[in-house]
């Protein structure tokens, strides 16, 4: 076969991420992505052969703000698809020498500032110059943290972590150093694994998880107090995802959609395992299931 006629033959079933950008729905697997535009009807694919750095996908989120979508790796390299469609490739946590996990495990915008959640800590990367800023190893006394999420809350950023809850001034002028960091004691449960922490209308939720069936609890923070989430039940949770009216939770086989109010807007427990699921508006959603 010659140059530029190679193909992928990757399994395409298993969709951990999905994503809207524009006219098309973007769906991610460990292997490649691939978009459906719902203006012609085509389905069409990126991988290795033809434009992405990597196999191995991990996470695969857009950000808004810069009309990128972010692609983290196992290995910790990342492609960056700019929104002129062409694939940026920054590798420099791939390349650096850190003794540990260097996986990706997601990323978190603000702006043009993309939080990146290692195996070892945060990687601050700046997407307007698309270079790595700063990294935060925010352990007590340095030691590294497997950060599974982050978000921003009542100007603090928060953590989900592998040891419980973190959570720092968003505005401290040096996050590098770990004294700025501290752990959620007002947990419940304050050194155990968080896999998923949203911000969603004035309050926050973080999702314990053992990744062990029907042993997940979902856990609510009013800005004083954290409570559990009486609505939620302990199936795993895959992703948590807030919208402005509503949080839609992708477990381990059903849909929840709750709104601000905690009413459960809709479910949907058909025949699926979700590892995602997007609101798109006008009651529609985009579900990546294990499967199908």
């Amino acid at each position: 076969m010659k140059i530029n006629e190679w193909r992928t033959h990757a399994p395409g079933l298993k969709v951990i991420n999905v994503e809207k950008v524009h006219e098309r729905i973007y769906a991610a697997t460990p292997y490649e992505l691939f978009y459906y535009d719902t203006k012609d009807n085509s389905i069409n694919k990126l991988s290795k052969v033809n434009s992405l750095s990597d196999f191995g996908i991990n996470i695969m989120r857009y950000n808004k703000a810069t009309d990128m979508i972010f692609i983290g790796y196992s290995n910790a390299n990342i492609d960056i698809i700019d929104k002129n469609g062409k694939v940026i490739n920054l590798n420099d946590i791939k390349h650096k020498n850190i003794l540990g996990n260097k996986s990706i495990n997601d990323v978190y915008f603000i702006e043009d500032k993309a939080y990146v959640c290692c195996g070892f800590g945060i990687v601050l990367i700046d997407l307007s110059r698309m270079e790595v800023e700063d990294t935060y190893i925010i352990g007590e006394n340095g030691v590294q943290l497997n950060i599974n999420d982050i978000t921003l809350y009542n100007g603090k950023l928060y953590a989900a972590t592998s040891n419980g809850i973190y959570h720092a001034d968003y505005d401290s002028n040096n996050l590098a150093d770990f004294s700025q960091w501290s752990r959620d004691v007002g947990l419940i449960h304050s050194d155990l694994n968080y896999s998923e922490i949203e911000t969603f209308g004035n309050r926050l939720l973080a999702n314990y998880s053992r990744n062990v069936y029907n042993t997940d609890t979902l856990f609510v923070y009013d800005g004083e107090n954290w409570d559990y989430h009486k609505k939620v039940s302990n199936s795993i949770k895959r992703s948590i995802r807030a919208y402005e009216d509503r949080v839609v939770i992708a477990a381990n086989y059903s849909i929840m959609v709750l709104g601000i109010d905690d009413k459960i807007l809709s479910t949907y427990d058909t025949n699926v395992e979700p590892f995602d699921c997007i609101y798109e508006g006008n009651d529609i959603y985009w579900i990546g299931d294990k499967t199908k």
